[in-house]
Parts: structure tokens; sequence; C-alpha cells
């Protein structure tokens, strides 16, 4: 997440998120998906001999080879602008998300320590890690940072794909430093 360069950013645009939006969210954020991936045997045997006797009931084995489909590229480093489950693989590992998803599919917290949402999910609130630095200055990560990401996605003029998840919200306000 990133400040905004954009004039418009920082108007009081009425933003509301609820809970299905939120998850949405986070689960297009995060996806990565394998379009397919095939077992083989020891070198030398082939893949149809490696099929055959695997679905001939035989002991289970380990080894072989995984393969899977993606992209060798991405189309920018934006995370804006980012539309492909490759480049979203791609800047997961260069950019931090307020939450993420782990390898269980539980909701573990990134830039965020914490977060609530009111009884009927209308409302979040994410208490963010203190710790949290950017990377080009050393300076601290701070919830007008956040908020200024999220306005700064939700612009028209910006161009980005995850407006279309996030335009629903009514307001946002930056409570604190975190």
């Amino acid at each position: 997440m990133g400040k905004s360069s954009n004039p418009n950013v920082g108007s009081s645009d009425k933003m509301n998120i609820n809970r299905r939006r939120v998850l949405a969210s986070l689960a297009g954020a995060g996806t990565v998906s394998v379009a397919g991936c095939s077992g083989g045997g020891s070198s030398g045997e082939s893949e149809s001999e490696a099929d055959s006797e695997s679905s001939s009931g035989s002991e289970d084995r380990y080894g072989g080879h995984l393969r899977t489909a993606f992209e060798d590229t991405t189309a920018n480093l934006n995370p804006m602008l980012q539309a492909s489950t490759t480049g979203y693989a791609y800047l997961s590992q260069l950019y931090s998300s307020l939450i993420i998803i782990d390898e269980d599919l539980e909701l573990k917290g990134d830039l965020a320590r914490d977060w609530e949402g009111n009884s009927d999910g209308t409302e979040w609130t994410f208490t963010l890690r203190e710790n949290a630095t950017w990377h080009h200055n050393g300076e601290n990560v701070t919830a007008q940072d956040v908020k200024a990401t999220f306005e700064a996605v939700n612009d028209p003029d910006t161009g980005s794909p995850g407006r279309e998840v996030i335009n629903n919200i009514e307001s946002m306000e930056a409570t604190g430093e975190y």
C-alpha cells in the first residue's frame, strides 16, 4: 500500500463495506490459481507408465514432477493496477496487505495486527502494526497511508481493477496514527 499523489484522494466520499465484501476483497487480492499439476514417476519412466501404475492401486510413491501453469511475467508492479492472478502472486512477495489468507485458508494479519467488525458487518476497524515501515524511506506506515491507498484504488482516475471490489465503501476515517 502506498501514498497517492492524486489530488482527489482525501475527499470525503462516503464509503461502507460489509462482511461479504471484505472477505471477497481478501480472497480476490490473495488468489493464486494452479491450472494443473501432474505427479510423475522416477527418472526414465514415462508419464503414461506412472499414470497407469498410480491408477492400478499400487503403493504411494514420493517424488516426481509438479507442473503448474503461470505466466512468466506480469504487466506491471503497481499493485493498484494489477488484474491477473499471476501478478497477485508476484506482488504478494513485494507488498503488504492489511490481512492475508494463509495456507490453511485462515485470515491472518499482515499490516493489521487486529481487526473487528460491528454486529451487522457494516463497519470495520483495523489496528495496524506499529513496526511496519516503508521500504524506500523507513518511515512508519500509518492509518492515513492505508486510507489514502484505499481512496486511490477507489478513484476512477486511477483505473484500478480493485475499485470494483471496494466501490461500495461509504466512508473511511483514520482515527489515530495506527
